[in-house]
């Protein structure tokens, strides 16, 4: 399945910025209680603490962006390379929103 996975289990590769929109595509989001994670690995475009819930957005247009909901920014900056891995939710054609969402640092 690539960039996507069962609930809790790791993708096997996590999609880049230009490749979301394609991966996407015919892929609704779930309903109900049925879950599927999504992994994306881009450059911050955002990095925003509201002093409860992080919002770490990867890849701008004309790639589909990714928003991934977390605690906390774990000290990442814009322009930080890292994997956002979660909850898959597809807001519009090129948006997503990962919620409950993990980043990580992309290996060498």
């Amino acid at each position: 399945m690539g960039a996507f996975a069962s609930a809790e289990v790791i993708p096997e590769r996590p999609a880049r910025c230009n490749e979301i929109k394609d991966v996407i595509r015919d892929v609704p989001s779930p309903s109900g209680l049925d879950r599927i994670d999504f992994s994306a690995v881009g450059a911050l475009s955002l990095v925003h603490f509201d002093g409860v819930l992080a919002y770490m957005g990867i890849c701008d247009e004309p790639d589909a962006k990714v928003l991934c909901v977390t605690y906390s920014t774990n000290d990442r900056k814009v322009g930080d390379a890292v994997i956002v891995t979660g909850s898959y939710r597809k807001m519009a054609p090129n948006f997503v929103v990962l919620d409950p969402c993990l980043t990580s640092r992309p290996g060498p």
